[in-house]
């Protein structure tokens, strides 16, 4: 279940669906709840942390993002 919620969010997020705040938020929280220690997810979950639409100084933007999440995908 856990995992089918995160596809669905991530692919909500690559797809420009959904690209909001709360979105990544929720994406950071799904990944968190894996506890996988892998660094690709560790680094995910930070850029998420520091993600702003459009990005901004010091934050990453949607695009950066979805590159990101979609190495996750492959891995889920």
């Amino acid at each position: 279940m856990l995992e089918n919620e995160l596809t669905y969010s991530i692919q909500q997020f690559i797809d420009k669906k959904d690209i909001s705040v709360k979105n990544a938020n929720k994406i950071e929280f799904l990944l968190e709840s894996l506890n996988s220690e892998q660094e690709l997810v560790e680094n995910t979950i930070l850029m998420l942390a520091s993600y702003l639409p459009n990005g901004g100084k010091y934050m990453y933007d949607e695009d950066q993002v979805a590159y990101e999440l979609k190495k996750i995908l492959k891995i889920l």
